[in-house]
């Protein structure tokens, strides 16, 4: 396959270094924009061949984004991801004109795939479909804190790729725990519901396997003070063992 030209947007840094390793790997020119806003700016400046999306922007969502771009003109093929689960929604992004939906996390090989199958069929696809109803997750065992094998395995087996990301991981995490715990004591369940959702997918893209668990277990009921301990220990769990300064094993 040529070089391909792909607009990601996605506001995550965790996220968005995973997926930009696993797209320039097709291999693909990519270019990046954390809100709608830059990825007007970005879709104006430059043709691509492929957008790929974030479904929730902090400025706008995934589906007004495509509209904008289409009512520009612009019919670049484009996928969605999402970490949601809610059938709702990923009925609403198919409608919006996506031709493919991944669920986070999305595994390194799912993505490719989603990619040249768009391209080289550009029929729509939705790879929630695929088996059981899900894309293939990354692996996780559950009981470790990091789970090197998970890591490694969702970013083709590049040590480098793992040890950077973690480095976004873990400079973002103690930020977004403040803002999860300052919505929890409002009372502002819908905006833990929201960072939680944004954080799942970043855990196991960098094989922060307990955290994950937590974040998950929370995510089911977010008013549950009992959830919400077992995630902060989990959280101070991952942050004193952070394995910045090594390679996974």
């Amino acid at each position: 396959m040529e070089t391909l030209r792909i607009l990601l947007v996605e506001d995550d840094p965790t996220n968005r270094g995973f997926l930009a390793h696993v797209l320039e790997g097709l291999p693909a020119s990519v270019h990046v924009a954390d809100s709608v806003r830059a990825a007007l700016s970005q879709a104006r400046a430059r043709a691509h061949d492929l957008w790929l999306f974030d479904a929730r922007l902090p400025d706008g969502s995934a589906a007004s984004l495509l509209q904008r771009l289409r009512e520009m003109g612009l019919d670049t093929p484009a996928l969605a991801h999402t970490a949601a689960s809610d059938t709702s929604e990923l009925e609403a992004l198919r409608g919006a004109g996506f031709e493919t939906v991944l669920r986070k996390p999305i595994s390194a090989t799912a993505l490719r795939d989603a990619v040249r199958s768009t391209l080289s069929r550009g029929v729509h696809a939705d790879a929630t479909a695929h088996g059981s109803g899900s894309i293939p997750a990354i692996p996780r065992r559950e009981r470790l804190l990091w789970d090197d094998v998970a890591a490694l395995e969702a970013l083709n087996h590049r040590r480098d790729h793992v040890v950077h990301l973690r480095g976004l991981f873990l400079d973002d995490l103690p930020g977004t725990a403040a803002s999860l715990s300052r919505a929890w004591r409002e009372d502002a369940f819908d905006r833990v519901v929201d960072g939680l959702h944004r954080l799942r997918a970043a855990c196991a893209f960098v094989g922060a396997a307990r955290l994950l668990d937590a974040v998950e277990t929370w995510q089911r009921d977010p008013a549950q003070p009992v959830a919400r301990e077992a995630f902060e220990q989990a959280l101070r769990d991952t942050l004193d063992h952070a394995p910045v300064d090594r390679e996974p094993a």
